[in-house]
């Protein structure tokens, strides 16, 4: 369900009414505007341009990163996107939201490339080396333990979203 504060300072925030729509978005009348709730992994540029703060450049930015990534698993990855600061995705954070059901896409840890895992924005090229050198010499990654033990513990923990062990 999407439900957004109404701005009730106390803390039992009211919410207004909900519509939800075809397009995976939530209308709620908010302070009698009509207010978008956007799915990250669903919105196209023209949806994300109507969320507060946001134009042609960053509703780009933000589809790109979601691509690179394999999609959001948590909303303050947005601040990963290029230019974005704490002002501005605290102004939008209240609009967006990330499908309970999403399954973000995942990459093969033991099986793509080196260049397909150096494309995935958490892993810099000494962490694919480390990885790449471990499956030739040692055999397959099977877990998030074992690949920070291989990689060091500066692994960006929301890695763990996008790897496939298999």
């Amino acid at each position: 369900a999407c439900l957004v504060p109404t701005g009730n300072s106390s803390k039992k925030q009211k919410t207004k009414q909900e519509v939800t729509r075809k397009d995976n978005t939530c209308v709620v009348h908010h302070e009698e505007r009509a207010v978008t709730i956007v799915d990250l992994n669903a919105a196209d540029t023209t949806l994300l341009k109507q969320l507060p703060g946001i134009g042609s450049a960053f509703a780009k930015w933000i589809v790109s990163y979601r691509e690179k990534l394999g999609g959001y698993c948590e909303t303050e990855q947005l601040l990963e996107v290029y230019k974005m600061d704490t002002l501005r995705y605290e102004g939008l954070k209240d609009f967006v939201k990330i499908d309970s059901l999403f399954t973000p896409n995942k990459f093969k840890i033991n099986s793509d490339g080196f260049k397909v895992l150096l494309k995935h924005p958490y892993l810099e090229y000494e962490d694919v080396k480390k990885i790449v050198n471990h499956r030739e010499q040692k055999g397959f990654i099977t877990s998030w333990a074992q690949l920070k033990t291989i990689v060091g513990d500066a692994i960006n923990p929301k890695l763990r979203y996008y790897v496939d062990y298999q």
